[in-house]
């Protein structure tokens, strides 16, 4: 049961909390799939107030039928449970599962009846996914469906999701003492609907070894209060997280400043972090992101210094404070470089697609004064032996001039090839003030 388990984690990424707030669904999940129930139903009892995602809620309405000898109950909720998670949250590996729960009470009629509703469904499933390959084989060049079908097609495996499509790094000549500011200009080629689950991300580095990230979304989330009793989808939107500085130690929403209609998070299951996002309505066209020092505080007995990302529209000068972020020090200093990334991070029930676009990421920049620089590469993560965390699917390309960088995301997806893990765009060894 460890491969499940850890499969719904991964489902659950957006509903974990932090660490001084409970992960109730996950908890009740656990015991559920670890055929805890006793254990589970007492949990529920107690805490089902605290319960939101329908997928824990079903898991324990089908589960407990079984264990509280209900079987027709169970055979009822079965195929409805299938219809609903089987795709999205779980794959064949919950198959076996399902099919040991009678069996293992020693009940071998109802395991029999239980194999053959399991049968029949994939049996359903086998001749579904045919149906759609057969209509698709003819045109897959122009094919724009369900990306894991697609792959299907070409024999091609696809790792598990989030996806870095591409990461571009720009390397600095020096580090940057004594930060201020950094902007950076992003084109984007079409508006993005928000069916899809995108991040543009021109910023991820570290503020005095403090790790942070920022960028835009086509779908935001998070608690409209620091309590975060209410977690929210936000459309698209603006998010900037730090993580604390060894990624173990839970760091609070003290450490996070909203606006009006923001949201925060502070949580533990992509390291320990704290983030501040608001909602912004980006489209086609380019616009500036920005990073700003602003003012420093006494915080915990230390000086602390908040930061605040902003979002320009390009096309009318309009300027939107997504929210501030506070790192430890006086002075903040930014070593090596900046990394950029294009991510799909999830997918909307039935629609495993990834959007079409092309996303310009222009020379970094401190207001209007060029940041010297000595190399600019993208570089494509793939899994494997040598980048054992890498993980994405070949589906994104480059083109590139200059100095700026625009990162091509298609619907299609192609064999990994090794030649296309990494497009060196400057050559090492330039000029430092190019």
């Amino acid at each position: 049961m460890k491969h499940i388990i850890l499969v719904l984690l991964i489902a659950f990424g957006s509903l974990s909390l932090s660490s001084q707030t409970r992960n109730y669904d996950q908890e009740l999940v656990d015991m559920l799939y670890r055929s805890r129930f006793d254990e589970a139903i007492n949990f529920y009892d107690h805490h089902k107030d605290s319960i939101y995602h329908p997928f824990t809620t079903d898991s324990y309405s089908l589960l407990t039928s079984m264990h509280l000898d209900r079987p027709d109950s169970f055979f009822q909720q079965l195929p409805l449970f299938l219809e609903k998670y089987y795709g999205s949250v779980f794959e064949d590996d919950m198959i076996p599962f399902l099919q040991s729960l009678y069996f293992n009470k020693g009940d071998n009629e109802n395991g029999l009846k239980t194999v053959e509703i399991l049968d029949s469904f994939l049996l359903i499933q086998k001749e579904r996914k045919k149906q759609r390959m057969e209509e698709y084989a003819g045109t897959i060049n122009e094919f724009k469906g369900d990306i894991y079908e697609l792959a299907e097609l070409k024999n091609i495996t696809l790792p598990s999701i989030p996806w870095h499509l591409m990461v571009l790094s720009w390397d600095y000549a020096d580090s940057i003492p004594d930060f201020q500011r950094i902007d950076m200009d992003i084109t984007i080629d079409r508006d993005v609907s928000t069916d899809y689950f995108l991040y543009i991300a021109p910023f991820n580095g570290a503020f005095n070894g403090e790790t942070f990230y920022a960028g835009i979304q086509t779908n935001i989330g998070g608690f409209t209060t620091k309590e975060m009793t209410k977690r929210v989808g936000g459309g698209k939107g603006g998010i900037f997280s730090r993580w604390s500085r060894d990624h173990v130690t839970p760091i609070g929403l003290e450490y996070v400043e909203m606006y009006e209609n923001g949201l925060c998070e502070s949580a533990g299951y992509e390291g320990e972090f704290c983030s501040v996002r608001r909602p912004y309505e980006w489209t086609e066209g380019t616009y500036t992101l920005s990073l700003v020092k602003e003012e420093t505080i006494e915080f915990k007995g230390e000086s602390h210094s908040w930061v605040c990302m902003m979002v320009t529209d390009k096309k009318d000068g309009t300027v939107t404070r997504i929210g501030r972020l506070l790192f430890s020090g006086e002075k903040l200093e930014w070593r090596s470089g900046n990394h950029a990334f294009v991510e799909t991070y999830d997918f909307k029930d039935g629609f495993r697609h990834v959007p079409e676009a092309a996303i310009t990421f222009h020379r970094p920049m401190i207001g209007d004064k060029t940041i010297p620089l000595t190399y600019l590469r993208a570089h494509q993560p793939i899994s494997g032996v040598e980048e054992p965390n890498g993980n994405t699917p070949n589906c994104a390309y480059i083109t590139s001039e200059n100095t700026d960088v625009t990162v091509h995301i298609t619907s299609d997806v192609r064999p990994q090839s090794k030649n296309e893990i990494y497009y060196v765009i400057i050559p090492d060894g330039i000029a430092a003030d190019f």
